[in-house]
């Protein structure tokens, strides 16, 4: 619009030069035709500058259309002083509402405190869907999820909430600032609370070279920022709480090299502090670093295969394609031995 209405001056004043030159105009009117064809330009330009304001709108209609579909949750429960992050699973089941093949069946599986557990699988296996029913997102067809022994169906939601961190394939921000994005989840952490969790993602140098640092605006969602970026930041913002099971959905995809190494320790660091990992990730430094992955390939029960751990220090050569798609079979096949 600014841009218009420069080009729109130029053309006034230009055609006003020749025909007073021409002396079919005198300097005055074309003085003031200038200034009435600016103040015509003026709506436009307030309509343009709404723009932000109708995205905002946007989101926050699509927010509440997401918000109104959630069936309410219990308001009562069970709650316990401590959780370690232990986590199992006894014969669960699920299948979506509606059909009769379930997208897996017979899960049995023990989770340790500060264990890291993988979840492989094509597209379409429901791995996501698996990721969500363990933090009790989803509630299993059949059988029983225990978080310390107790059972999810009759924790208090409320309490659960602040056990668990859960960063989806897909997060979501708000049109704010950094700060404010990374506050949703913990209004109360002080600035030294969020330059560690900063500092833990690798986003440092980002907002070092942003001349607004922590002010720096966020809009549309994030969709302006990289995906490394936005992922990190998402990750920051789980960081800010102190949950003891954590859920991510291919944490290292979309990063560049020091992106994934930054998943790497953090994720090692995590795990040494004795929070729970749960990751849905065909990352194979991941996957090296995992005490059982679950590969939810072989239908309708899982295929739950504990692994020999090696932490990864960093991101390794590129390996063959075809070793590289080996290597959880690999992986397992030394395990078993």
């Amino acid at each position: 619009t600014h841009t218009a209405a420069s080009l729109l001056s130029v053309v006034v004043i230009s055609v006003g030069a020749l025909l007073a030159v021409k002396g079919l105009m005198d300097i005055g009117v074309m003085i003031g035709a200038n200034i009435l064809a600016a103040r015509a330009l003026q709506p436009i330009s307030k309509f343009s500058s709404l723009g932000a304001t109708f995205a905002k709108a946007k989101q926050a209609l699509e927010l509440y259309k997401q918000f109104s579909m959630v069936p309410l949750e219990a308001q009562t429960g069970t709650a316990k002083a401590n959780y370690h992050g232990g986590l199992s699973f006894r014969d669960v089941a699920f299948a979506h509402s509606g059909t009769s093949t379930p997208l897996f069946e017979s899960l049995n599986l023990e989770i340790e405190p500060g264990q890291i557990i993988v979840i492989i699988g094509s597209n379409s296996t429901g791995k996501t869907t698996l990721a969500r029913v363990a933090v009790g997102l989803l509630e299993p067809t059949r059988g029983q999820i225990l978080a310390d022994g107790l059972d999810l169906r009759q924790v208090a939601p409320e309490w659960w909430r602040k056990q668990i961190i859960y960063l989806p394939q897909e997060p979501t921000f708000l049109n704010a600032t950094f700060e404010e994005n990374l506050k949703i989840t913990n209004p109360d952490i002080d600035m030294a609370g969020l330059n560690k969790v900063i500092e833990a993602v690798g986003l440092r140098n980002f907002l070092d070279e942003s001349t607004q640092g922590f002010d720096t605006p966020i809009i549309e969602n994030g969709r302006r920022l990289s995906v490394g970026i936005r992922r990190r930041l998402a990750f920051a913002r789980a960081l800010t709480t102190n949950g003891k099971l954590i859920i991510v959905d291919e944490p290292t995809e979309g990063l560049d090299t020091d992106g994934c190494q930054a998943v790497y320790r953090l994720l090692n660091e995590l795990s040494k502090a004795g929070r729970t990992i749960i990751a849905v990730s065909h990352d194979q430094n991941i996957l090296k670093a995992a005490h059982t992955v679950i590969d939810l390939n072989f239908k309708p029960t899982p295929k739950v295969t504990t692994l020999p751990r090696a932490v990864p220090e960093k991101v390794p050569e590129k390996v063959p394609e075809k070793e590289n798609e080996k290597a959880p079979e690999v992986a397992a096949k030394g395990a078993a031995e």
